[in-house]
């Protein structure tokens, strides 16, 4: 837990969601500095959601736990892409992100992510509704998302750099 992470406006966004009506929840996985987890516990507080977002600290074994979501969210400031973004779609779970250059390079809003083009609590409210609330558009998303993880994996990765050692090694003889 970080402030790059931008964990507050997801709060933000889940508060809205209650208020118009919508049953949802957060489980925010990993841990941070005592005295930021105690600020974000605050957010949390103050907006009521206590019962609604579930702080679980670090767990190896996430995925178990996020193959009962609709979604990730992931509001970064700055991350990019991450190992957790990657391992969601490969899961097929819904990913919701922020904007950043590196988003833009794997992922297209829409088609298999839901990109988050600004930092507001509306417009990230809307993206987790339009995902958890259509199903079709879920289970688009999940599938072409399980496309591009595909692409990254290790074995895809390993083949890759083979051909190109190949190509490379072919084009001294």
């Amino acid at each position: 837990l970080a402030p790059e992470k931008g964990l507050p406006v997801a709060f933000h966004a889940i508060s809205l969601l209650v208020r118009a009506g919508a049953d949802v929840s957060l489980a925010i996985f990993g841990k941070g500095a005592a005295a930021y987890e105690a600020h974000l516990r605050s957010i949390v507080a103050r907006l009521g959601l206590q019962e609604r977002v579930i702080f679980l600290g670090n767990h190896q074994d996430w995925q178990a736990y996020a193959s009962d979501a609709d979604a990730l969210v992931f509001p970064s400031l700055g991350e990019g892409t991450s190992n957790v973004v990657l391992e969601s779609l490969a899961i097929g779970l819904p990913v919701i992100i922020s904007d950043i250059a590196m988003t833009r390079q794997m992922l297209r809003d829409g088609v298999n992510a839901v990109i988050v083009t600004d930092s507001g609590k509306q417009s990230w409210k809307d993206a987790i509704w339009k995902t958890i609330s259509d199903p079709d558009f879920r289970d688009k998303i999940r599938a072409a998302g399980r496309k591009i993880a595909d692409q990254y994996s290790i074995a895809e990765m390993v083949s890759r750099h083979e051909e190109l050692y190949q190509e490379v090694a072919g084009a001294g003889k």
